[in-house]
């Protein structure tokens, strides 16, 4: 077995430690090379180059894949530095020696509660260290546990983050949808009131209809080319009504003959003034 300086630094020599077991390893060929400790363990060739080179220092986690690569060949005491053999048969042959000296030797008996303290130590050291193995365990394990709520916390705020977008764009939607159903009831009014209006137009229309038939069913119309007291629409949509008033002889008057105040050329309206004037200028035909 390699002797290790008693003047090393601590981190240094818990290093050296480890690195003589695994070169214990490849001398007992049980592997062949760093490579195969890596392929049984776990640890990385880099790792394992770092630490030999001190670059790196071996930590506990590191120790217990190892121990857990190559079950019941190595003393976990060693590599804490409190116990001088590095594999577990070398302890046992320790202590069968150190028993093999004791028998030799006349030892003082050691009385009963004296031995059954030293089981109990020995049992409550070895109760210490499966602890410890599952108290470090339990800790790698949440500190997972940690990340990964720590990635679903962020992923978390993420959404709310989205739904908050969402909802500011559904508030500013219907906002909108409000004006929107706003304008359109408006518009409906406005094409209501319009409705209206045309209607009323109509009714208008058609009563200057009536008032022209009334009128033009009480004179001799005169039918030529163009029928006297034609009803008609003009370019701008308007309803007129075209008279063409006879002279005394029987021919047709100019436009510019008609008085003012008499219908002159195409107008939109007619008065009771104006019929009856009309009706002075065209009596009835005489039986």
């Amino acid at each position: 077995m390699e002797i290790i300086a008693d003047n090393l630094h601590p981190k240094v020599l818990k290093n050296q430690l480890f690195i003589n077991a695994v070169d214990y390893l490849i001398e007992q060929k049980i592997v062949t090379d760093q490579k195969g400790v890596s392929e049984r363990t776990g640890i990385t060739e880099s790792a394992l180059s770092n630490i030999r080179n001190d670059k790196k220092i071996v930590s506990d986690k590191t120790i217990r894949k190892f121990l857990d690569g190559f079950p019941d060949i190595f003393n976990p005491a060693y590599f804490k530095g409190q116990n001088i053999y590095m594999t577990v048969q070398d302890s046992i042959d320790a202590k069968m020696m150190a028993e093999e000296n004791k028998q030799e030797q006349p030892q003082p008996q050691i009385p009963d509660y004296v031995q059954r303290l030293c089981d109990e130590a020995s049992r409550l050291s070895v109760r210490n260290e499966i602890l410890e193995r599952q108290c470090e365990s339990l800790i790698a394990e949440l500190r997972d546990s940690k990340d990964k709520n720590d990635d679903f916390l962020k992923e978390l705020k993420k959404s709310k983050e989205d739904n908050d977008a969402l909802v500011a764009e559904l508030r500013i939607s219907r906002v909108q949808n409000e004006s929107l159903i706003s304008e359109l009831r408006e518009t409906k009014k406005n094409n209501d009131l319009l409705s209206a209006n045309l209607e009323n137009a109509i009714e208008s229309i058609e009563g200057m209809k009536a008032q022209m038939s009334m009128m033009l069913t009480n004179f001799n119309v005169i039918q030529e080319k163009d029928q006297l007291g034609q009803l008609r629409v003009n370019d701008a949509g308007e309803p007129v009504i075209a008279i063409q008033i006879p002279s005394v002889s029987g021919k047709k008057t100019k436009s510019e003959s008609v008085p003012n105040g008499f219908i002159r050329g195409d107008i939109r309206i007619i008065t009771e003034k104006m019929i009856k004037q009309a009706a002075a200028m065209f009596p009835p035909k005489k039986k």
